[in-house]
């Protein structure tokens, strides 16, 4: 795919190193600006030079001055939390991360970041609070349980709204079988998470494709909805009760851009509001 691009990449654990390839893999001639402080992936970074030559791509690591060119950013840093343990437990430190990283960095008001470190509601709240003009950030939150219940009930078009979490809200308007035991399908759904990090440090085959999927589509300037983590808009924030700025997985239209409150029952409704308070919490 002949498209040059200034991509952007902070963090290059395991999930930023992924989605590097995957970006090498599909772009030319293009420049990936990659910062990690950790000097223990110098080797990571020449191989990842190596590759770039198959493309006519370019690595640069670490030039801060160099990331006033980015026309997107993905944001992959962060630490996770131990197995079993809630992601809101290395919030302070994760929110300590965000803002040294974005206290050194600048780029223009255009540049659209993407989201895919945990919590990922806190987190793009965070980067928000850290820049100084107002960047369309975009997480992968219950984008990636949207496909994971796709996959878990055969349903093409589920979607899941809400906190990407423990407050996730199924909308049952998007599944054909409504006689789904929707308890049990949360529990299922909240579980997944848990089962992957038994043999695995965390989520990245699947985050990395959420990511690259919003990333096409943005490229493509495609007209589609897709649950995403956005920042709530003023004229939603009264059915929540809030005042302040959250960010929440709202139902967001791509092109043109348009963030809607999806068709949701009672039930949801309240549900959606006790996600509200769970990502007020974890900001």
């Amino acid at each position: 795919m002949e498209i040059k691009k200034q991509i952007g990449i902070i963090g290059c654990g395991e999930v930023g190193s992924l989605l590097l390839a995957q970006l090498n893999s599909k772009f030319t001639h293009s420049n990936f600006y990659i910062l990690e402080k950790n000097p223990d992936i110098s080797g990571k970074i020449l191989d990842f030079e190596h590759a770039a030559q198959f493309q006519n791509n370019t690595i640069v690591w670490n030039d801060l001055k160099l990331f006033s060119k980015v026309e997107y950013l993905f944001y992959c840093a962060g630490i996770p939390n131990p197995p079993g343990l809630d992601r809101a437990v290395m919030a302070a430190q994760n929110k300590a991360i965000v803002k040294e990283v974005f206290g050194k960095l600048t780029f223009e008001k255009s540049t659209t970041i993407i989201v895919l470190s945990n919590p990922v509601e806190a987190t793009c709240q965070w980067i928000d609070q850290s820049t100084s003009d107002d960047h369309l950030i975009l997480g992968t939150g219950t984008y990636l349980d949207s496909i994971r219940l796709r996959t878990l009930l055969s349903e093409p078009n589920a979607m899941v709204f809400g906190e990407h979490g423990p407050n996730m809200v199924i909308q049952r308007a998007s599944l054909e079988n409504k006689a789904i035991d929707f308890v049990k399908i949360h529990q299922d759904l909240t579980a997944l998470a848990t089962k992957i990090r038994q043999t695995e440090k965390g989520t990245k085959y699947g985050v990395v494709a959420c990511a690259l999927s919003l990333f096409q589509s943005l490229l493509e300037k495609e007209n589609i909805e897709i649950p995403l983590c956005v920042k709530i808009p003023d004229a939603l924030k009264a059915p929540f009760s809030i005042s302040e700025n959250l960010y929440l997985n709202l139902l967001v239209q791509l092109h043109p851009f348009e963030v809607k409150l999806p068709a949701l029952t009672s039930d949801e409704r309240l549900a959606m509001q006790k996600a509200v308070e769970g990502v007020r919490g974890a900001g």
